[in-house]
């Protein structure tokens, strides 16, 4: 019996957590809907992007954009890139 219970109150405690994840997912989704979204681009050839461009757009366009940053990719999805790898002991030397 006493196994029942405990399993029981710890069903409905996972219940509740997950059901308050899921409205709070659903809230903050509801929000982006009705206010605005994420604006991203994807650029398939890394190197075309236009900045300076953009950056003037994103600059007149204050007023609907409240803040931006840059995100760059990870040095090893370009073509004919090494990515090596160092320590401190590489540029250090104790002695």
């Amino acid at each position: 019996m006493t196994a029942l219970i405990y399993s029981l109150a710890l069903g409905f405690l996972i219940f509740l957590s997950i059901t308050s994840r899921m409205q709070i997912s659903v809230s903050s989704n509801k929000q982006l809907m009705n206010k605005g979204s994420y604006f991203t681009i994807d650029v398939p050839q890394r190197n075309t992007l236009p900045i300076e461009p953009l950056e003037n757009w994103i600059k007149s366009n204050q007023h609907i954009i409240r803040s931006h940053s840059w995100v760059t990719a990870p040095l090893d999805n370009f073509e004919g890139s090494e990515v090596m790898s160092s320590s401190i002991d590489n540029f250090v030397s104790f002695r």
